[in-house]
């Protein structure tokens, strides 16, 4: 076919913008992306970061990639992408941010237990979820199979640790507090000195690798003579007793 465009020693492709969809240059890009037949036969890598690219393009390039791949964008385009399993992936990374795909923070529970749960058979799943919505919460989460996880969202742990906990295959988290509200931080502090009255016992999880970024941000260095916020989170260590914390 004339439309057909064969690459047939590219290894990696990359299509992403730092600016979420519209310019020329953006728009053209996409054309062309989701004009023509594009084949990857010794494709190992795809990044897509904010491309607006069609659902057959989405398709094509996850059953092209033999070993890695990483997406930014909506929910939905996870799901169609992820449309079948895609069998010898060594890694996926799926990253979703409330700035720019607000619209779909109403729906996310349902929307992202359908694309994680399409991730059976890969071996490292990862996913980071940046959400600003004051209310947010990961109640109703069923992320079976994700194995790194990266926060960025509202404070609560009382909701936050319990969803984590019952991850049956997460290893690695990371909870980023460099953003968070004063208010918020000292909920969560007293939350954690008392963490033993709302557990039991420490918990199962296989995590090994717990992440803390970061305790330099403005909130935090207003309140640290304080309150004593380092403290307060190594305490996660007897709830993860399994866990390295690092303080990044």
């Amino acid at each position: 076919s004339t439309n057909t465009v064969v690459f047939k020693n590219m290894a990696t492709l990359a299509l992403f913008s730092e600016r979420i969809y519209g310019s020329y240059e953006e728009e053209l890009g996409a054309a062309l992306v989701n004009t023509l037949d594009l084949q990857f036969p010794k494709l190992e890598n795809t990044i897509i970061a904010h491309m607006p690219v069609s659902v057959d393009v989405l398709q094509n390039l996850a059953r092209s990639t033999r070993k890695s791949i990483v997406f930014s964008g909506p929910l939905a385009s996870m799901v169609a992408m992820l449309d079948r399993p895609i069998r010898g992936l060594e890694y996926i990374e799926l990253r979703w941010d409330s700035k720019f795909y607000l619209y779909e923070a109403d729906n996310f529970v349902r929307l992202s237990n359908e694309a994680l749960g399409r991730t059976v058979g890969i071996e490292w799943v990862n996913f980071t979820l940046r959400c600003k919505v004051p209310e947010f919460v990961l109640t109703g989460i069923n992320w079976t199979h994700v194995t790194v996880l990266s926060l960025e969202i509202p404070l609560s742990f009382s909701t936050l640790l319990p969803a984590v906990l019952a991850m049956p295959n997460l290893v690695k988290l990371t909870i980023d507090v460099e953003d968070c509200e004063e208010e918020e931080l000292i909920t969560a502090v007293e939350y954690l000195f008392n963490i033993r009255e709302y557990f039991a016992e420490p918990s199962t999880t296989k995590i090994t690798n717990l992440r803390i970024f970061c305790l330099d941000g403005p909130a935090y260095l207003r309140l640290e003579e304080q309150i004593p916020l380092k403290a307060a989170f190594e305490m996660l260590t007897w709830l993860i007793p399994g866990a390295a914390i690092e303080f990044s």
